[in-house]
């Protein structure tokens, strides 16, 4: 039972650090490509108005940080979680997949974002991590 406990605060603990770099490498990016002029990306209606205005550069911040935040999160699920690392990452990157796909359809995205975000952010990164993960503990037995 406590093995239990231990593996779901893990998971939410990966999950909640890969949401902090999420939004970090957002506001990053707002930062270095600075929104359109009346952009508000506070409120889900005002940016569903004025997503209309951005372009293709102000889609990658967003993209990478999905990438970087998986990549973080399945790394971290699988160093916490000794046994089913595969299965830990992967879930990591099911969790931001089904926000990519909750996302997609909440916003008026262009389409080519929305294919690269779900095909190459999301269990390309989880994949990512999983490796760098089982790397550090190969490193880690010398």
């Amino acid at each position: 039972m406590k093995k239990i406990f231990i593996n779901i605060f893990s998971m939410i603990l990966a999950w909640l650090l890969a949401s902090f770099v999420n939004g970090s490498v957002v506001l990053i990016g707002t930062m270095l490509i600075p929104l359109p002029e009346g952009v508000d990306i506070s409120n889900l209606e005002a940016l569903k108005q004025s997503i209309t205005l951005f372009s293709a550069k102000h889609f990658i911040f967003p993209l990478l940080a999905h990438f970087i935040a998986v990549t973080i999160g399945a790394y971290v699920a699988a160093r916490l979680l000794g046994s089913r690392t595969t299965i830990y990452a992967m879930g990591i990157g099911l969790i931001f997949f089904i926000g990519g796909i909750i996302n997609s359809l909440m916003l008026p995205i262009p389409l080519w974002f929305i294919v690269s975000d779900l095909c190459c952010a999301y269990f390309p990164a989880a994949y990512l991590g999983l490796r760098l993960a089982k790397k550090c503990d190969e490193n880690s037995k010398i």
